[in-house]
């Protein structure tokens, strides 16, 4: 039997070793963030697709109150805003529902457009806007331009929409079907096929005038919400959920941004019924602004004490 050359027999140990690092890559290794919790398909727009949605005409007698927000909103056992729902009930404030209109990853621009397209041709009484946290962080960690949906830049970066086929990344599309250079080559994957340096750069990121946009587009959307409820007739109520960060960077950036939104937020015009909570029941709130199921039910108390027994509600 003739032998091998060496440079054969290298070839096929490295091809080898490479085949058993993939198998256990690809066995030990998990995405770290993924739709598939989501129980509903995505609707156009807003990505809108929350658990039965309020009857038109509501029922008589009915107060509805529709909560906006993210995955604090959307997500939990139970969610938040059946928690409250509950709390209403156990303080006796009668024939009021508490309605889930959240959605993972949303900001207040989408929570926006949401309560002009869903929300208030449901005829809701009170609409009840708690986030903040997806308008700080996203762009930080993410797609770094203030107010784009969540990882917006994905959806831009389709090698579907190359003209070009000279620029089509052939061998890094190959080498992205690998778990093992996934992990290995994050960063250059990441800075390949979405340009998230580029991004950065055009933004000014983590830079001041940045940060003031950040604050200016999420004050922004708040205080047209406000309007838009006031047209309607609908009480608003806007709530800073509770934020938690330990790490350094992503705290600084936190509470400088923060500081931003307060002040602007004192001097929107009419004023916003706005609770900050950002600071209270942090040390119930994990994994930056997902609380304990225990925090949520302090947090819905919280709410109903300061947005319904001291609110014109009958």
């Amino acid at each position: 039997m003739p032998k091998l050359h060496p440079v054969l027999k290298i070839i096929g140990i490295a091809v080898l070793v490479f085949l058993v690092a993939e198998l256990m890559a690809r066995k030990l290794y998990h995405p770290r963030f993924t739709f598939s919790h989501f129980p509903h398909p995505p609707v156009p727009y807003t990505m809108f697709e929350r658990r039965p949605l309020p009857e038109i005409p509501k029922v008589k007698n009915e107060y509805r109150v529709f909560m906006f927000g993210g995955s604090a909103v959307a997500e939990g056992n139970p969610p938040l805003p059946d928690l409250l729902d509950a709390e209403l009930a156990g303080r006796k404030i009668r024939n009021t529902r508490v309605y889930n209109f959240g959605q993972g990853t949303f900001n207040s621009t989408q929570e926006l457009i949401s309560i002009v397209t869903e929300g208030l041709k449901r005829e809701p009484d009170m609409i009840i806007m708690y986030d903040g946290g997806n308008d700080i962080f996203n762009p930080y960690l993410y797609d770094p331009r203030p107010g784009y949906p969540f990882n917006f830049l994905l959806w831009e970066s389709n090698p579907l929409l190359i003209e070009d086929v000279n620029e089509y990344p052939v061998w890094s599309l190959v080498a992205l079907k690998s778990r093992l250079m996934r992990e290995i080559f994050r960063d250059y994957f990441r800075y390949k096929f979405i340009h998230m340096g580029r991004l950065r750069r055009d933004v000014g990121y983590r830079q001041a005038a940045w940060r003031e946009r950040i604050a200016d587009t999420y004050v922004g959307n708040i205080s047209a919400a406000h309007r838009i409820c006031l047209s309607w007739g609908v009480k608003y109520k806007a709530c800073f959920q509770p934020v938690n960060v330990i790490d350094e960077g992503q705290s600084r950036h936190y509470r400088e941004t923060m500081g931003l939104i307060r002040e602007k937020m004192a001097r929107t015009r009419p004023p916003v019924p706005f609770y900050d909570f950002s600071d209270e029941f942090k040390e119930h709130v994990n994994n930056h602004l997902h609380a304990s199921e225990e925090g949520n039910r302090k947090i819905a108390q919280g709410l109903a004490e300061r947005l319904f027994l001291d609110s014109e509600r009958p």
